[in-house]
């Protein structure tokens, strides 16, 4: 199995079968993560003569891409990063505040 990581996000292969997603998103270009702060983005894109890559989400949000030709992410801060076909679950990094008691996002 191959996680990839891109700053704040992770991206790990799953399989697809017996999951209950609606498809949100179908096309060559995709804004997976905004930052709170900085307002950077990390943005999927496939090659303009490649397929398109489709975005799913289950009902409590998560999202899940599905790669069907080599793609790759940007952002600001970070080197673009290769991803290759596949299906994958987008996670992002949380952390927890003690003082608070809460698990909250980490965005750039």
């Amino acid at each position: 199995m191959n996680i990839l990581r891109h700053g704040d996000l992770l991206l790990y292969p799953i399989k697809k079968e017996g999951l209950k997603l609606k498809k949100v998103f179908e096309g060559k270009k995709f804004v997976l993560a905004e930052g709170e702060t900085t307002g950077h983005k990390h943005v999927l894109t496939v090659a303009p003569e490649t397929t398109k890559f489709v975005i799913y989400e289950d009902d409590k949000g998560q999202k899940y891409i599905e790669m069907n030709s080599q793609g790759s992410l940007v952002h600001e801060e970070h080197k673009q990063l290769t991803v290759a076909p596949d299906f994958y679950v987008v996670k992002e990094e949380q952390e927890y505040s003690y003082p608070d008691q809460e698990t909250k996002m980490v965005l750039d």
